[in-house]
């Protein structure tokens, strides 16, 4: 009977234990069983809610675009080649649009653009406009030394507020984080383009300025070993 006795409790603390243990592996396999639904979930938003690689509408041509995070910043034309009839700043989603400016002959908005070197072997080509105080810059960089390839930076009272950079956005193999160089070219070739170091434009929607927008802040490129 004193056998018994120490017996009987070892057999109920050895079956509590077993109980725990299956709780415990079922716990943990419903755990993992909701952490896949929510990762399937998650997987399958990102692929259904991708940012859009362009803003522009069926109807316009892509002069730049590129993805920032969730959100898509465009320049879009209007017209042919030589006759540019509007230009369109686009930032957002393509169900949402949070920012737009439009520039034709007729309502007097236009945008700006020049190139200024960010470093030896590193050109920013940057295109803008202004709303009051407050300057919105797209820009691209070219060159071994870019630090990123291209972005949306805003600038209120000439401080950066916002600078977002973006990777190459590509539509059918065309890289459209690239201004297109039939409305913005860079070409000494060109009589106009020795003017304006270079740049052109083929459009009267959008003029070279040289205001220098201090792309060193915006792309910050370091010395490589042993200085320039």
């Amino acid at each position: 009977m004193r056998c018994v006795k120490f017996i009987l409790p070892a057999v109920l603390i050895a079956a509590f234990a077993a109980g725990r243990a299956a709780y415990a592996d079922d716990h943990y396999q419903r755990f993992r069983q909701t952490l896949s639904v929510l990762k399937g979930e998650a997987s399958e938003e990102q692929q259904t809610n991708p940012a859009a690689a362009t803003l522009c509408h069926p109807d316009e041509s892509v002069f730049f675009s590129c993805p920032l995070g969730k959100k898509t910043v465009s320049l879009c034309s209007s017209g042919k080649s030589g006759n540019i009839t509007a230009l369109a700043y686009r930032y957002g989603t393509k169900d949402h649009v949070e920012n737009e400016y439009l520039a034709t002959p007729d309502n007097g908005n236009r945008f700006l653009g020049d190139r200024e070197p960010a470093a030896p072997r590193a050109d920013v080509t940057s295109v803008w406009f202004y709303r009051g105080n407050v300057q919105y810059l797209v820009t691209e960089c070219i060159g071994g030394r870019c630090p990123h390839d291209a972005g949306l930076t805003v600038l209120r009272d000439d401080k950066i507020v916002m600078n977002r950079y973006c990777g190459r956005a590509k539509e059918q193999g065309e890289d459209l984080a690239s201004f297109d160089p039939e409305i913005l070219d860079y070409d000494y070739k060109l009589d106009e383009a020795k003017k304006n170091d270079g740049m052109v434009s083929h459009t009267d929607l959008l003029r070279i300025e040289f205001g220098g927008n201090g792309v060193e802040r915006i792309y910050p490129v370091s010395a490589p070993p042993g200085g320039w």
